[in-house]
């Protein structure tokens, strides 16, 4: 049975799916705009979401919070300068996935992330 088996395994352990989805923020934070495959996208909308909802009101506990989970100051201050107040009366949905094609190698599916 597959209780509690929430997110994806990628066929990774767990610390390198960590800093994965670490590192995926972090640049779709930086640039807003980010092509990875399918489910990878599907499993940061999951990882994001909860993150930008926390930054849409300011804290120490809020602050500290996000260093601790993402690791970036820089993406940290983003999110509560500018994408925090951008979605404060959005309730969710912040992230929009577009499905673009697949790999010419594994031919697995492509996709577009980006804040809507």
């Amino acid at each position: 049975m597959r209780h509690f088996l929430k997110f994806r395994k990628f066929n990774f352990n767990n610390d390198y799916r960590k800093s994965l989805f670490i590192n995926l923020s972090n640049s779709l934070i930086k640039y807003e705009f980010l092509k990875t495959t399918l489910f990878k996208s599907k499993e940061l909308r999951i990882f994001l979401e909860p993150l930008i909802n926390i930054s849409k009101n300011f804290s120490d506990f809020n602050f500290k919070f996000l260093i601790k989970k993402i690791k970036n100051i820089d993406s940290v201050f983003k999110l509560f300068k500018i994408i925090g107040p951008r979605y404060y009366l959005r309730n969710g949905g912040y992230l929009k996935i577009y499905k673009f094609g697949y790999k010419k190698g594994d031919n697995s599916p492509i996709s577009f992330i980006n804040f809507s």
